[in-house]
């Protein structure tokens, strides 16, 4: 559901997407899936500042990062602040969208993650806007204070942010740059390929075992190394990946 209310917001829907994903919601709220709280608190955020309703949609966005970081799962650490980078543009907070942007750029990075090719343009034209309100230099300036916070930091760096040497120098470290990873980088497989898009088509193991005429351990096998060769820990993750990279 959650996935349908994504591409339901893409096709210019917005109620109907934020009917979607709010039922996703609540069936993973109930099921107590944590991962898929997460994941359907993201997109409900998504859909709510599309909608303008920013106040919300940053207090979404925050739910679904705190889960993030719980589990662990920086790829969605990474779009939780990119789409609070969004929402602080659009509120008029120039300076803390460029520090939200910087932690984001540097987690990315560290994961040899790029951003999605279908969301780059929306992100060009952020930077680009706030070149034109902070100005190049001021606007680098506070990139490069964001790329030395962690995401607690980020959150309350809505004004004027000091950090000791030693703190800066640890940040600094863990922003490490690595290649980003595209499908074709990563090296998958034709057969892993199709395991990452029937997964991401909401198929369970065993169901995509009988598809491909496999065993359920080929399938789990299959998936660790897809896991291994995207950077990703969790099945939602994986879903992202296939989603952002246009393999469904």
């Amino acid at each position: 559901l959650s996935i349908l209310g994504r591409v339901t917001l893409h096709q210019g829907d917005g109620v109907g997407a934020r009917l979607l994903i709010e039922e996703s919601l609540a069936i993973r709220r109930e099921l107590e899936d944590r991962s898929g709280i997460a994941d359907s608190l993201f997109h409900l955020a998504e859909v709510t500042s599309s909608r303008g309703d920013y106040t919300q949609a940053q207090s979404l966005y925050r739910e679904s990062l705190a889960i993030a970081e719980e589990l662990d799962d920086k790829w969605l650490i990474a779009s939780c602040l990119q789409g609070l980078m969004g929402v602080a543009l659009a509120s008029g907070q120039p300076a803390w969208s460029a520090r939200l942007w910087g932690t984001a750029e540097r987690i990315r990075e560290s994961l040899g993650v790029p951003i999605p090719l279908v969301e780059r343009a929306r992100y060009e034209q952020m930077v680009n806007s706030l070149h034109t309100q902070l100005g190049k230099t001021a606007f680098r300036a506070a990139r490069k204070e964001g790329r030395l916070m962690t995401p607690v930091q980020v959150l309350a760096a809505q004004g004027p942010v000091k950090l000791s040497t030693e703190a800066a120098q640890r940040a600094e470290k863990a922003g490490t740059v690595a290649t980003p990873i595209s499908p074709l980088s990563a090296k998958l497989t034709v057969r892993e390929v199709e395991v990452l898009r029937m997964i991401a088509l909401g198929l369970t193991d065993t169901q995509v075992a009988e598809k491909l005429v496999i065993s359920r351990r080929t399938v789990n096998a299959h998936l660790t190394s897809i896991y291994s060769k995207i950077n990703v820990s969790t099945r939602s993750a994986a879903t992202r990946y296939a989603l952002d990279n246009r393999l469904v």
